[in-house]
Formats: C-alpha cells, sequence, structure tokens
C-alpha cells in the first residue's frame, strides 16, 4: 500500500457517545482500517469528557449530541470554549441535512449521521477496511481541515495588510506562544541584519521608548478587549546603534468565535520625517472616520439581531438595510463584512418564510465569500450548505404551486 495513504497512527480520538453498543461499532471500524489506526479513548458523559480535556490534549472529538447529561448545539459551543483549537466532529442519528448545517455553523468540522458511518448493513458492501479507511480519512481530513482554516486565516490577514500597506513592514503576534515574526523589512528598519525572524514578544516591548511603553500597552489591550477594532500606534522604538526613530504601527487581531484573539497581524512604518508625520496624522482623523462608521454598522448590526430573536421582523429589517448599506458605502460590494450583512438579511427574509428574497440574498452573500475566501473555504462551504437547501425549498415550493394550479 502507498505510504502517502497511511493515515497517522499518533493521532488523538475523544469518543464522546453514550451508547455503549455505538463506542464499540466506532472502535471497530476504526481498527478494521488497513491505513493506520488513530488512538481512541472514550468517554460516555460530558461532564467526564471535560474533565478528560483539561486534563490531556486530543487531536480531534467525535461527539454525539444526546448525552445524558447535555444535548444539542450547546454542547459544541460549550467544547469550542474550553478547547477552542480542537476541531469537532459530531455524530447524529439523525437523517437531516439542516442539522449538520448547524452543528458546521456552530464550530464543528465535520458532520457524519450514524447510519451512514455505522450502519451494520453498510459494512458488507464496502467491506471492513474500506469502511474503516473511510472514517479514519474522515478524522484525518477534519484535523486538517482545522489546521488549513487558521492558516488560510494568517495568510489572508498577512496578504491584506502586504496588499495595503505597501510601504510598511509586516509583523505577525503568535499570542498563545508569546511570540513575534518580524519581516526582514521590519528588521532592517532596526538594524536588526541576520536576527532571527521570530522573538518573544518582550523583546519588542522592550525596544519601545518608556515615555512611549504603557500608551502602546493601553492601545494594545483596548484592542484586545473590544474596546477599539484597530491597533494604531505611534511610538519611539530603539534602533541597533542605540538612536529612536518614530514608527506608526497598525493592526487587527484574529479572533476564535467567542471573541478571544489568539493572533495579531500587523505593519509598521517610519515616521521620522515631517511628511511621514504630516501623513499619520491624516491617516489617523481618516481611521478615526472610518472607525466611527465601522462601530455604528457594528452596533445596528447587533441591535437588529436581538430584535430577530424578540421576533421584531419589521423593526430589524430597517436596522439590517441600514447596515448592509453602510457598510457598501464604506467598505466596498466586495467586503466580508458586506457578505456578513447580506448573509443576516437573508436569514432574517428566511424565517419570514420571504424564501425567494432570501435566496437572492444567500447567493450573492455566497459570491463574495468565494471570490475572497475560495471556494474550499469552510466559511464557503457553510454559506454553499445554505444555498443549497434553500433552493431545494424554493423548487418544491414552486413545484407545489404549479401542481395547485393544474
Amino acid at each position: 500500500m502507498n505510504d502517502k495513504n497511511k493515515v497517522d497512527t499518533d493521532i488523538k480520538v475523544l469518543l464522546i457517545e453514550d451508547s455503549f453498543l455505538d463506542a464499540q461499532m466506532v472502535e471497530a471500524i476504526i481498527s478494521s482500517s488497513d491505513l493506520g489506526k488513530p488512538n481512541l479513548s472514550y468517554a460516555s458523559l460530558f461532564e467526564e469528557a471535560l474533565r478528560m480535556l483539561a486534563q490531556e490534549s486530543y487531536d480531534l472529538i467525535l461527539l454525539d449530541l444526546h448525552l445524558p447529561d447535555g444535548e444539542g448545539l450547546d454542547l459544541i459551543r460549550q467544547l469550542k470554549q474550553q478547547v477552542p483549537e480542537t476541531p469537532v466532529v459530531v455524530l447524529t442519528g439523525i437523517e437531516d441535512e439542516t442539522v449538520a448545517v448547524a452543528a458546521i455553523l456552530e464550530g464543528a468540522q465535520d458532520c457524519l449521521t450514524k447510519s451512514d458511518a455505522l450502519s451494520p448493513s453498510r459494512q458488507p458492501r464496502l467491506g471492513a477496511h474500506n469502511s474503516g479507511n473511510l472514517l479514519a480519512h474522515r478524522i484525518e481530513h477534519a484535523i486538517k481541515s482545522a489546521r488549513l482554516t487558521k492558516s488560510l486565516e494568517i495568510k489572508q490577514a498577512q496578504h491584506a495588510l502586504a496588499s495595503a500597506e505597501d510601504d510598511g513592514d509586516i509583523w505577525d503576534w503568535d499570542l498563545k506562544n508569546n511570540r513575534i515574526y518580524l519581516s526582514p523589512r521590519w528588521q532592517s528598519l532596526l538594524g536588526l541584519y541576520g536576527a532571527p525572524l521570530s522573538i518573544p514578544a518582550e523583546e519588542w516591548i522592550a525596544r519601545i521608548h518608556l515615555e512611549d511603553r504603557d500608551r502602546f500597552e493601553q492601545t494594545l489591550q483596548d484592542h484586545l478587549e473590544h474596546r477599539e477594532q484597530q491597533i494604531y500606534c505611534e511610538y519611539r522604538i530603539q534602533h541597533v546603534e542605540g538612536h529612536y526613530i518614530w514608527i506608526l504601527t497598525k493592526g487587527e487581531a484574529l479572533w476564535d468565535q467567542f471573541g478571544k484573539a489568539y493572533r495579531i497581524v500587523g505593519s509598521q512604518s517610519d515616521i521620522s520625517t515631517p511628511r511621514d508625520e504630516e501623513t499619520a496624522i491624516y491617516s489617523s482623523e481618516e481611521l478615526a472616520s472610518v472607525t466611527l462608521y465601522a462601530v455604528g454598522a457594528g452596533l445596528l448590526s447587533m441591535q437588529a439581531m436581538l430584535l430577530v430573536y424578540e421576533d421584531r421582523y419589521d423593526e430589524a429589517e430597517s436596522l439590517l438595510q441600514g447596515t448592509l448599506e453602510m457598510r457598501r458605502a464604506l467598505l466596498g460590494d466586495e467586503h466580508l463584512d458586506v457578505a456578513a450583512s447580506l448573509y443576516n438579511l437573508a436569514s432574517l427574509y428566511d424565517n419570514q418564510f420571504r424564501f425567494q428574497e432570501a435566496e437572492d440574498l444567500f447567493k450573492e452573500s455566497l459570491t463574495i465569500f468565494q471570490k475572497v475566501l475560495g471556494s474550499k473555504h469552510p466559511h464557503t462551504q457553510r454559506i454553499m450548505a445554505r444555498v443549497s437547501m434553500i433552493c431545494r425549498l424554493n423548487r418544491t415550493l414552486k413545484s407545489l404551486r404549479e401542481e395547485s394550479k393544474n
């Protein structure tokens, strides 16, 4: 057998399943794989699983959504809160596409139907090895997909900054490991030729002038605590020869689904010359204006979603339309925030049974996601699933209307 098809046997999987028979079936199917057998641990209760996750790290979680001490999508939310970077694959006994879509929207990496993955009747058709191979591959694919998603988010943020800041120098702060990647141009600005590309964050902060350090750290904290949408700070930093230069630093964090930052990507520019200082002042005023509109759009969107939860759809529609118009005027027609506004408005129409209007807006949102993130990105895949569902619904309704006429 070709070694490139082998599954990593060092993969650690936690199965959370209250049915002993189903757990045995999962273990038997994985054991039948001739591609390699991930290490499987088992918990029959959700609280037991949380304790195991607190004591040991796992590469993937297989989760049954119906457990004696908890059920439903809230289980996914709790897992993503405790171990946000561990991919979750849902095992469900319900053959309903809406369950799969809802699970993925909550942060699950994949969703497997038990009748498809564990059915004894399916084993003779596929053969023991093939059934095990399919499940083993789904597990490994989910892990690789989760890692790729994180990597893509980081690369996209770096690319966006590199495109927007042609005269800036890129830095990338890994908050989990507290290390900062410095681009070669960033290093040359400070005379750090031949230095490692990645340094502890403390080394960077130690170079900031003492009179500016508190202000920089406060700016950073304001962003990480969601009081500011962007890091924007002018300060002096020490050159390797001992003198200080004025720089303008801008940055934005990448957030997990619970609003916690796990990485910051930014750029810096030398503003030591008077001309650069004038440009920096203008940019600061421009950013303040942009930030004001962005905050306004965010507040409108938040208020609209609260109205949706209260079934005050007419009021919510007006706010969501206003948010969409504001973001289009501010960001253009192909920004992800615009796509998010389109998606929110489409979801509102879906709740009101205005399915054709919902389909049109979902498709418009999908076009932006495909163009910006690509068709294989998990966010795009989720929107594609939603579009597929509503298109099928609209075709069914159209067919029923035509039948009623006849």
